[in-house]
């Protein structure tokens, strides 16, 4: 290893940032924060324990740093983080983002299913865009925080860290089934409403869409408020920068949104039609 990869990857202060490189102190020079020195070399994030933990139980504690204390995950910083580690967990959690689109599709085709008849060829084609739909735009959801997170005041170890940091807010993504619970039961109550009790169970079908609809929006915020956080502790970058961040990825996923999970299943029907009338 080189002087200055071995400069490159020393710890820095959680608290400024400041390269501790060569200094003795326990204590920060730049700005004075006490540090133990001992904790720099043990990553915190409990993923890259779970040979000893087991499986489930650091996936979920991970799950819960990341949502709960996005600034602690941020000073991870400061240790050692692997990018391979991270990957793994990101893809996990697009997975499950990607198997509820899945799930949707399948409800919608079983909703629609009276009024449109649908072979087993379309319901094949719907399966396999909704994977594909599904799986492409979480993936591009859960990576776009990693484009703000190579500024040039960091070293290139320091932005692959900030960059394997980014990837851990993709936690959110495993309440995605929640929502989809309560849609299927609102589907359910939909086909199973008896005259006598129309009221309340239309009542209740409303309380549980809208609360479908509240819970995915609140999903998709929080986790991109946790990118944002993790951006601008990991980078260092001021408060205007963390909102300008926040928007701009709201901003990016609704882009996405329109051009993957509505964009290919609208270019297939396109396809389809235009396939159709030259037959």
């Amino acid at each position: 290893m080189t002087a200055q990869a071995s400069h490159d990857d020393a710890p820095h202060c959680p608290c400024c940032g400041y390269n501790l490189f060569g200094i003795q102190s326990t204590n920060c020079p730049e700005c004075g924060l006490a540090f133990d020195r001992t904790q720099f070399g043990i990553s915190q994030i409990p993923w890259t324990h779970r040979k000893s933990i087991g499986f489930f139980a650091a996936f979920f504690r991970t799950v819960r740093f990341a949502l709960l204390h996005p600034r602690r995950l941020a000073e991870e910083m400061n240790r050692p983080v692997s990018l391979a580690e991270a990957q793994k967990f990101r893809y996990i959690c697009v997975a499950i983002g990607a198997g509820c689109f899945l799930g949707l599709a399948i409800l919608l085709i079983n909703e629609l299913e009276p009024e449109v008849p649908f072979s087993m060829a379309d319901r094949l084609v719907a399966t396999l865009l909704a994977i594909v739909s599904g799986w492409l735009f979480w993936l591009a959801f859960t990576g776009l925080p990693s484009l703000l997170c190579r500024p040039g005041n960091l070293t290139f170890v320091r932005q692959n860290r900030a960059v394997a940091i980014s990837y851990y807010s993709s936690s959110a993504l495993i309440f995605l089934p929640v929502p989809l619970v309560l849609g299927i039961v609102f589907a359910w109550i939909q086909d199973s409403i008896n005259v006598q009790f129309s009221y309340l169970l239309n009542l209740l079908s409303a309380i549980l869409i809208f609360a479908a609809c509240i819970l995915s929006v609140a999903i998709i915020f929080e986790s991109v408020y946790c990118a944002s956080i993790l951006v601008r502790r990991a980078a260092h970058r001021t408060t205007m920068q963390f909102w300008l961040a926040f928007f701009l990825l709201l901003g990016a996923d609704a882009v996405l949104f329109i051009a993957i999970p509505l964009g290919i299943p609208l270019l297939a029907f396109y396809v389809s039609v235009i396939t159709a009338s030259l037959r």
